[in-house]
């Protein structure tokens, strides 16, 4: 099977770097299923491990000759090994008895694969995570002298770096332009149908495809080892079997449950699910969703679904945790059970599972963090001071320990059983796009959440993305979550630039700038806004390069006035003069064109000039959830949209006449009250005295705190020095 296969490509099988994720378990062969997303969909193996179907081919025959014996990680092992003979490389014992993995992470992926952006450090501290040393790793790159890759992973390198051939640069050039081109293919060493020493030959001519290949000899302590290989090709074999073979060792994680599965792409707890939920993973994470197709159909969903629910080993679920909550103010005291039911997201901050209170029988979001004991968690007082329809709501807190002594931070948070990453999602397996009312109705609740949030307590997100965006499947009423990154910008006082993920950072954090202002959070609605128009991210950057590159195709270059709104500071850019590409070009012909003029306000280099979220709100694009008709696709009345709160009170008279509907009645609390001039353009006695408890109640008190921690003046009063470090 492998020897037809070559004919066809010079890669037989996916890489054994799989083992780099969960251990050597089989992870990258499972699809995509209701519970993890598809290690293949990883951004380092996206349209990059293939050869999916040789394993699945494999396992069909083995199958038939022997029922449930041989794991798919064996197969994948072996198929490995016998493509690397295939092609002229060395030949190795395997040793077998391998345990297919339930589950595989697609977020581990991400973090613990090597990017082809990688400098040499960041290489060998991954390879030294999973107990491989640098030779070892310096051997396994040399994989590459087998495949091809795609223009888009190497462009940055032969447009911007230095060491490189230039010979070799224009060259690769010729295939992959400056802007297009991101599928044209480039060979990764000169003889990429042949496993042999040339990729190493390649780099001592500073010939190296990836910028992750060539810091491999760059001046740094791998040099000597590449010009080793580069002349010795026995030694770059036997290198490579031993560190093949170590790879190959590395178990999966202690307690991971495993099986050997029948089907290579499947985990036996996913085939036991209905074929109808099976095909539609979006719909069993709601249980609601979960009802309705039980009673519509009559299966017995109870009884398969337990099976998914019991065979979990996450240290997490089946728990009951215990909490006590009141006893303030005269509160009487009581206690709260939560029985933890899934995790729903992990990360490097913690983890946030669903579970059910015992009391009630309602279902809550718990995201259990690490706290150092030294320090209040910001994300905690935030939270605290936010309560808006389009932000997830925190309902209360507690702390938990551990054996260890370790101390946890649980916030409990209401629970909406989708994310607006898993919608899109749903579309693209369907092959469609999100209808249009949709859109609007989900990207204006996205910026009035943004202009309650940028207003009332002042706050910048700072991650927003389709992951931190939650969608009531029902009502469609979305909601603001994960304020882990937020934070309250002062003026003058610098921020750190490495935030917000990728794909959505604004272009004034690429270039550096630490002072900036809650229009990075505009900037990254208006990529959601994108991504949902178009079914794909608008700028999908490989790194923090790739990532304006990928902006300076659409905007084009930006101009020295430009840049100096964005960061004064940097005087440092040589890129090439690209022209800008029409908005009406990116997307598709029949876009209405108040999509394409939104999508151009909010996507500009200078943060000024960009739409605020009131303003955007307001935009003609979202004029039909105004009309006193609007009603959702199946007849359903819309969320609440227009109950705005304290976000109004900076805003025109104008602007308000554009945001509330002529049809609904203008309330007199929509006006400016005398407490609000208080706080924009009162004196800082004024404010005090809200904060000393004379006027207002909660909520001005913590407003207040907030407005006068930026003022100049320090007052004293009767109440003492107020706390200005707050």
């Amino acid at each position: 099977m492998l020897s037809s296969r070559l004919a066809s490509t010079p890669k037989p099988v996916p890489d054994s770097k799989e083992s780099f994720v969960r251990g050597c378990d089989g992870s990258i062969l499972l699809d995509d299923s209701s519970t993890f997303t598809s290690e293949k969909n990883a951004f380092p193996n996206r349209n990059s491990a293939r050869g999916f179907e040789v394993i699945d081919d494999i396992k069909t025959q083995v199958e038939a000759a022997c029922k449930a014996t041989v794991s798919c990680a064996d197969i994948l092992a072996l198929a490995t090994r016998d493509g690397v003979a295939l092609l002229g490389g060395p030949s190795w014992a395997v040793p077998l008895g391998r345990k297919d993995s339930r589950t595989a992470s697609e977020s581990g992926a991400n973090s613990n694969l090597p990017g082809p952006g990688s400098d040499l450090s960041t290489l060998i501290s991954m390879f030294a995570a999973q107990g491989l040393n640098a030779r070892d790793m310096t051997a396994l790159s040399g994989g590459h002298t087998i495949g091809v890759a795609k223009c888009q992973f190497f462009r940055t390198r032969i447009y911007n770096e230095t060491n490189i051939d230039p010979a070799f640069a224009t060259q690769r050039q010729a295939n992959c332009p400056f802007s297009g081109g991101d599928t044209n293919l480039a060979p990764l060493d000169s003889t990429n149908n042949m496993f042999d020493n040339k990729y190493f030959v390649d780099l001592t001519n500073k010939r190296g495809l990836f910028h992750s290949d060539q810091v491999l000899f760059n001046g740094g302590s791998q040099d000597a080892l590449v010009r080793t290989y580069s002349t010795s090709p026995a030694t770059f074999r036997a290198d490579f079997v031993s560190a093949m073979i170590k790879m190959g060792n590395l178990g999966p994680p202690a307690g991971a449950a495993s099986e050997i599965r029948l089907n290579c792409r499947c985990s036996a707890i996913h085939r036991r699910l209905p074929e109808f939920l099976r095909r539609r993973p979006w719909l069993w994470n709601d249980p609601l969703n979960l009802f309705r197709l039980h009673s519509d159909s009559g299966m017995d969903f109870d009884k398969e679904m337990s099976s998914t629910i019991v065979e979990s080993k996450d240290a997490v679920t089946g728990h009951i945790i215990s909490t006590t909550i009141g006893g303030e103010n005269g509160e009487p005291k009581q206690t709260i059970s939560y029985m933890a039911e899934r995790v729903v997201g992990s990360g490097s901050f913690g983890i946030v599972f669903q579970a059910k209170c015992l009391e009630t029988g309602e279902t809550v979001a718990i995201k259990k963090v690490l706290q150092d004991r030294r320090y209040k968690n910001r994300e905690l007082q935030l939270m605290r001071l936010m309560d808006h329809p389009n932000v997830v709501s925190l309902k209360h807190c507690f702390f938990s320990t551990t054996s260890k002594d370790e101390l946890f931070l649980n916030l409990v948070m209401e629970y909406v059983p989708e994310t607006m990453y898993r919608v899109l999602k749903h579309y693209c397996n369907m092959n469609q796009r999100m209808p249009l009312i949709y859109v609007k109705l989900y990207t204006y609740q996205i910026f009035r959440g943004l202009a309650y949030i940028h207003t009332v307590p002042g706050v910048c997100h700072r991650d927003v993305k389709p992951h931190n965006i939650l969608v009531d499947p029902l009502t469609h009423q979305v909601k603001l979550c994960d304020f882990g990154s937020a934070k309250v910008l002062v003026k003058g006082e610098a921020n750190i630039a490495y935030i917000c993920s990728r794909y959505y950072r604004a272009p004034e954090l690429i270039f550096g700038a630490t002072e900036y202002s809650t229009s990075i959070d505009i900037w990254s609605a208006g990529c959601v806004l994108a991504e949902l128009l178009l079914g794909q991210p608008l700028f999908p950057g490989e790194s923090a390069v790739d990532q304006l590159v990928e902006i300076i195709k659409v905007l084009g270059t930006p101009t020295r006035e430009e840049i100096r709104c964005m960061n004064p500071n940097y005087t440092d850019f040589r890129f090439p003069q690209i022209k800008a590409h029409p908005w009406h070009k990116v997307f598709h012909k029949r876009m209405p064109p108040e999509a394409i003029d939104l999508a151009s306000r909010v996507l500009q280099y200078s943060p000024g000039l960009r739409s605020t979220a009131l303003e955007a709100c307001a935009h003609p694009f979202f004029h039909e959830l105004r009309e006193p008709n609007a009603r959702l696709p199946n007849g359903r009345p819309l969320p609440p949209l227009f109950n705005f709160k304290q976000e109004l009170s900076g805003a025109s008279p104008e602007l308000i006449k554009r945001l509330i509907p002529e049809h609904l009645e203008r309330p007199a609390s929509l006006k400016i009250q005398p407490f609000w001039k208080i706080i924009h353009t009162g004196p800082s006695s004024a404010i005090a005295e809200v904060i000393c408890c004379r006027r207002g109640g909660k909520e001005e008190k913590e407003m207040a705190l907030f407005y006068f921690a930026g003022r100049e003046e320090k007052q004293s009063n009767d109440c003492g020095d107020l706390p200005m470090s707050q």
